[in-house]
């Protein structure tokens, strides 16, 4: 399964996202704006739920006009 989790370094978003992870042969592009956040999320998924993947990119919703030449093409990659 392949999900794209918006908000994903704090709140909802994070739990959201280890809910997932947790369920194992899970495809996850975390989108936040914490770089930082984003890589602690990734080395917590890749130590504890070794069948999940979590691809993180560090983009800020907030610049709605760069979410089609920048966001997107790295959400396919």
């Amino acid at each position: 399964m392949n999900i794209v989790i918006t908000g994903a370094s704090r709140g909802i978003g994070l739990e959201v996202a280890r809910l997932f992870a947790k369920e194992g042969n899970v495809n996850i592009v975390a989108v936040a704006r914490s770089e930082q956040k984003l890589s602690n999320l990734q080395k917590e998924c890749t130590e504890h739920y070794q069948k999940s993947r979590l691809y993180p990119i560090t983009f800020d919703l907030e610049q709605a006009e760069q979410i089609g030449e920048v966001l997107v093409p790295k959400i396919q990659q």
